[in-house]
């Protein structure tokens, strides 16, 4: 061997589609694994849920014993499958309903409003000015810079477009403070004349007052009757301060546990939440037998990719099993007496336990 040369040896480990598989499983969260098998369901037709029930009106038809029937009906389930793939045009999220938006529901309102051309671009520039809340917080400078009008928009004409904007729904956007916003709904509040126009002092002069020092507090400034007072400060409550937010409101997605504990009989027990269990589809798992050529490969590729993916999840289970068993063994302590029982517990420690690499 010649001066300078060196012979190296090194190992490598090549990841198989079903290991591969496996690790983006063990990987995902409760919600991605659901999405996943939402996705598997539609793509694969040797999947479906194990608590799936299928009704004669939907069930697949029967297995004819000729050959030709079978291949037409195999061609039908590729042709359908090959169809929604290429199919550009098609986007399931045109089914989801669209939210509207505060900026495009007043917009809507100030179009039918019959405005100028003028009085148009001041209403657009007032309401993609608003925040979140519906409250108009900019200064009229800010709206002359985003008109860009000739001659120059004065304060009347600016002030004029926001009192009508203020009218539209939902009552009280537009306003500039919080005062301001009270003030407008109570014009649109049916109530006693005395009643209302407590409430109308309280939110133009004492709202400061009453956050501070509630009902008694505003009774102590003003002298209001107290039954009076009370009535008017429950009109106020009745009314939203943030007209606009309804409009941002966000759907709440909740998370949903792999398992929950249970202490019985002083023995820490682990339950396995609800989950989505697949299992192969016996009716196109029976279709195998007699495919021939393109569509019997086709067939056998996506039974294995089903079977690989029903052994992932059940090994992801199995391995969050067994990780929850390392750290109830652990932390059982903590489990009963609370924060001041937890003790360390390193990622390093666990894959020892359990057999697994880090």
């Amino acid at each position: 061997m010649k001066q300078g040369q060196q012979l190296k040896q090194s190992q490598s480990i090549k990841l198989t589609p079903q290991l591969q598989m496996a690790i983006k499983i063990l990987q995902y969260s409760r919600i991605e694994l659901d999405h996943e098998i939402e996705q598997a369901i539609e793509s694969n037709p040797f999947l479906e849920l194990s608590d799936s029930h299928v009704s004669s009106e939907n069930a697949p038809p029967e297995i004819s014993e000729n050959k030709n029937s079978l291949t037409e009906f195999t061609d039908a389930v590729l042709d359908s499958s090959r169809q929604k793939q290429i199919d550009e045009d098609y986007d399931p999220l045109e089914l989801i309903p669209q939210t509207e938006s505060l900026s495009s529901h007043l917009m809507e309102q100030l179009q039918l409003s019959q405005l100028g051309a003028r009085d148009l671009v001041i209403g657009e520039a007032l309401i993609d000015s608003l925040n979140e809340d519906g409250y108009c917080l900019c200064s009229w400078q800010d709206i002359r810079q985003a008109c860009r009008t000739s001659p120059e928009l004065s304060d009347q004409e600016i002030e004029t477009v926001l009192h009508l904007i203020q009218q539209f729904d939902p009552i009280g956007v537009a306003a500039r403070s919080l005062s301001e916003c009270l003030l407008i709904q109570l014009q649109h509040t049916e109530c006693e004349q005395q009643l209302l126009s407590i409430a109308q002092a309280i939110a133009s002069e004492h709202l400061d007052c009453l956050a501070k020092s509630g009902s008694a507090g505003v009774v102590k400034n003003t002298r209001y009757n107290p039954d009076h007072a009370a009535q008017a400060i429950s009109i106020l409550k009745a009314l939203d301060p943030k007209p606009g937010a309804a409009f941002n409101a966000k759907t709440v997605h909740y998370v949903e546990p792999d398992f929950w504990l249970e202490k019985v009989r002083g023995v820490w027990k682990i339950h396995v939440y609800k989950q989505n269990k697949l299992r192969i589809n016996h009716f196109y798992q029976s279709l195998i037998k007699q495919s021939r050529g393109n569509d019997s490969v086709y067939m056998k590729q996506h039974l294995q990719e089903a079977n690989w993916l029903i052994k992932s999840i059940q090994s992801r289970q199995d391995t969050l099993k067994s990780i929850l068993k390392a750290i109830i063994k652990k932390q059982t302590d903590f489990l009963e007496q609370g924060p001041k029982a937890l003790q360390a517990l390193t990622q390093k420690e666990i894959a020892e336990q359990i057999g697994v690499h880090e």
